[in-house]
């Protein structure tokens, strides 16, 4: 079946092996290969609420794309079967780890104090459940907000090196470039996102926005596919401050400092 819960990340929260409903309920749940949610029947006619039941009655769709593997080995076989590891989980982990990495610079949280409907969001964020260019572009817009718009701009201009009146990622820029790193893997995720968020996502499409999905290397992949391949690269971003942050490191003379 598809799924329709995750529209509603208020109500819904969902990994790759169970789906909870405000603490009241939860359902173990699998996706193969092509999107599908699987669901057992035994499962649906124990865990799920019979209000429910109808709802997901009609999003039942025919068997396509054979099974979840990890789910198979785990339920079927009894074998230990960890998964694939989850992007978005991993993306918000990386989150955080940016955001303690540079704090421990400047002194201060780098990020801005959530929302709470904008936290909701961010942590409703999924992997597109069709490859329809709105629910991407949906995502996409959440995953840009999440992780450059909250970035406090005044606190990273204490960063060393940066502008005092730089945009936010010119400063993050200018700060990497200042310990004499390259900047490529923490900044061109950032400016990707900002790109397409600019050139498509938050505004009408321009000719812009092709040649940021070419430079990319996305223009080839469905709108789904786009938005993996975005995850990831935002997630590698986030990770990329601790090696210019992390224990001290011999310098040009040979010394630790």
């Amino acid at each position: 079946m598809s799924f329709a819960g995750r529209p509603e990340p208020s109500r819904y929260q969902v990994d790759s092996n169970r789906l909870t409903c405000l603490g009241l309920w939860g359902i173990s749940i699998g996706r193969n290969k092509v999107g599908l949610i699987e669901a057992c029947v035994g499962d649906l006619g124990r865990d799920l609420p019979s209000a429910e039941r109808a709802h997901w009655l009609s999003f039942n769709e025919a068997p396509s794309g054979g099974l979840d593997e990890g789910r198979f080995r785990r339920d079927i076989l009894g074998q230990w079967h960890d998964g694939p590891p989850n992007p978005l989980r991993s993306l918000a982990t990386a989150r955080q780890r940016f955001s303690t990495a540079l704090a421990r610079v400047v002194g201060q949280e780098i990020y801005r104090p959530w929302d709470a409907a904008d936290k909701i969001a961010f942590d409703g964020l999924h992997m597109p459940t069709s490859s329809e260019r709105q629910e991407t572009d949906n995502q996409i817009l959440t995953l840009a907000k999440g992780v450059i718009d909250y970035l406090d701009v005044k606190t990273i201009r204490n960063l060393p090196g940066a502008d005092p009146k730089g945009t936010t990622i010119n400063c993050i820029e200018a700060w990497v470039k200042k310990l004499d790193e390259d900047p490529v893997p923490l900044i061109s995720p950032l400016r990707l996102l900002q790109g397409l968020r600019s050139t498509g996502v938050a505004r009408p499409r321009s000719k812009d926005w092709q040649a940021t999905l070419v430079r990319a290397g996305l223009d080839t992949l469905q709108p789904d596919e786009q938005f993996v391949k975005i995850v990831g690269s935002s997630r590698e971003s986030a990770e990329a401050p601790l090696s210019v942050t992390g224990p001290a490191r011999p310098n040009r003379a040979g010394c630790v400092g």
